[in-house]
């Protein structure tokens, strides 16, 4: 199952060789997390506003002194069984 699942996202993030950037955006999502948008070598720089970049949205949250990937979306897992996930309302782009 982890072989899959590292085959899966490594062909998801592949667009980014490797080295992530990050757009110019970022959203408050909770206390100690935040909304951070990352696209490829390629988009760096200026480009108009509502010009389309493919790009990554995760949900990052600071623990011990370090950001974390919280969520790979602009939705966080909720604990329990069946899996689930809350879609966070507001958040940008």
């Amino acid at each position: 199952m982890l072989a899959d699942l590292t085959d899966h996202w490594t062909a998801v993030y592949s667009d980014l060789e490797g080295r992530p950037c990050l757009v110019g955006v970022t959203d408050l999502v909770d206390l100690d997390m935040e909304l951070v948008v990352v696209t490829s070598e390629l988009f760096v720089g200026e480009y108009s506003t509502g010009g389309q970049i493919p790009a990554h949205s995760f949900i990052t949250h600071w623990v011990d002194g370090e950001w974390r990937i919280a969520a790979t979306a602009r939705r966080l897992p909720e604990p329990g069984w069946p899996p689930t996930e809350r879609i966070v309302p507001g958040l940008v782009v």
